[in-house]
């Protein structure tokens, strides 16, 4: 993760096939992140023109355990590596141990990273 210092609205998605086309499917504010189970993406782009460039974190450790350019992703290769991460979830490394500050996408206060 490089950009620590923002603040995430973060949306809860109950079906992972619907959190990646959202994904896949749209640009998103430097401020967006999404949540399904206890994985949460959270955009580290530098640009909203830029590549898509989310943090995976584990919110139950409250680590980055991988991160990944959904804009080079198809929302089915999406889906495929969240089912893999989930999988294995306990037993990946911890990348960056410290998660950055998420609220709720419902109660986010516009900030200077959203469009």
């Amino acid at each position: 993760m490089v950009h620590k210092m923002r603040t995430f609205a973060v949306k809860t998605y109950t079906g992972v096939t619907e959190m990646c086309h959202a994904l896949t499917d749209h640009s998103w504010c430097l401020c967006s992140g999404f949540r399904y189970g206890p994985l949460v993406l959270l955009n580290d782009a530098f640009s909203e023109d830029g590549a898509a460039e989310f943090a995976i974190y584990d919110e139950h450790r409250g680590a980055q355990i991988e991160s990944i350019t959904v804009s080079w992703c198809t929302a089915e290769e999406l889906e495929k590596y969240i089912v893999d991460w989930l999988t294995r979830l306990h037993t990946m490394v911890v990348l960056n141990s410290e998660m950055p500050r998420i609220e709720e996408a419902a109660t986010h206060q516009r900030c200077r990273h959203c469009a």
